[in-house]
């Protein structure tokens, strides 16, 4: 026996046919932009290099301790809050 499809069923599929090839046109067409612009970020890369050569930049400057630790000193504790103390497992 032969299934008979209705037409509703029919463009119900045509439909979802439709909006897959539109969905997948869009995603083609971003991933040929993403390319593009990997392709420009790796141009710009290289005149970089060529310009400076190959040296590495300096490393950013980290001041000892960490940047936050003053502010976070001077704040005090609200009175509802209670200090915890830990006592060292390994009896140190």
């Amino acid at each position: 026996m032969q299934a008979v499809t209705s037409p509703h069923k029919r463009s119900e599929e045509a439909r979802l046919i439709e909006e897959i090839t539109k969905r997948q046109e869009e995603v083609e067409k971003r991933h040929k932009e993403e390319l593009k612009r990997a392709e420009e970020l790796k141009e710009q890369l290289e005149s970089l290099w060529d310009v400076g050569g190959h040296s590495n930049p300096p490393l950013p400057r980290v001041p000892c301790g960490l940047p936050f630790s003053e502010q976070t000193d001077s704040t005090l504790i609200p009175p509802q809050f209670k200090e915890l103390v830990v006592d060292p497992f390994d009896s140190s």
